[in-house]
Parts: C-alpha cells; sequence; structure tokens
C-alpha cells in the first residue's frame, strides 16, 4: 500500500506532498487539476516509464530535474529525471541496499541502489 508522495518538478507540481491513509483515499477535484499527474507520478515511480508519452513530458517546463518519492509497506522507491542536453537520464533509487546500473543506446541510465 502506498503511504506517502512527494512531487518534484512533476507535471503540474512544482514542490508536493500527499498521504494516504490505510483506510484507503479517494481523489477527486475539477478538471486540470492534477489528479492523473499524480497517479502518473505513481506509475512512473514503480514503472520507470509513462502511460501518456514520454517522461520529458512529465518534467515541468524548463526544469532541469524531476523527482518522484513514493512510500508504502514495500520501502520506499525514488525516480530522479534529469535533462542533460535534451536526454532524459534516469535513476531509480530502492531501499533494498543493491546497486546496478543500467545503459540503454547511451540514452538511458538507471541505477538500482
Amino acid at each position: 500500500m502506498i503511504s506517502k508522495i512527494k512531487l518534484y518538478n512533476f507535471r503540474s507540481y512544482h514542490l508536493h506532498e500527499a498521504t494516504f491513509s490505510n483506510s484507503g483515499t479517494v481523489i477527486v477535484g475539477p478538471n486540470g487539476t492534477g489528479k492523473t499527474n499524480l497517479l502518473e507520478a505513481v506509475y512512473v515511480a514503480l514503472r520507470g516509464s509513462s502511460f501518456r508519452g514520454s517522461l520529458s513530458d512529465c518534467m515541468t517546463l524548463n526544469a532541469p530535474q524531476t523527482i518522484v518519492h513514493l512510500e508504502g509497506d514495500f520501502g520506499e522507491r525514488r525516480i530522479k529525471l534529469d535533462s542533460i542536453s535534451g536526454k532524459i537520464n534516469k535513476e531509480f533509487i530502492i531501499n533494498d541496499n543493491k546497486s546496478k546500473a543500467l545503459t540503454r543506446k547511451n540514452r538511458l541510465a538507471c541505477r538500482f541502489v
């Protein structure tokens, strides 16, 4: 179960933290207030990809870095997206104390810590 999410420069969220109840959470609001963006942030933190487009679309315009930090009964996961020269570098941080680096076509780098 997800207990907390922290967002930094993720789509419409510049700096945001949300805590979720163990008994359930309902996300409601008018169109355009960020409900889908919040769900997409959870998806990005868990899967490392976006369900609506590219990861660069998830970054706030002109932001050099985007961070999604997710906490729950699974531990902690964080994904950091850095935009360098128009390329996206991904870094996953998972609390299992193991480190593993992955690179694909010199465009994508993931480090599991």
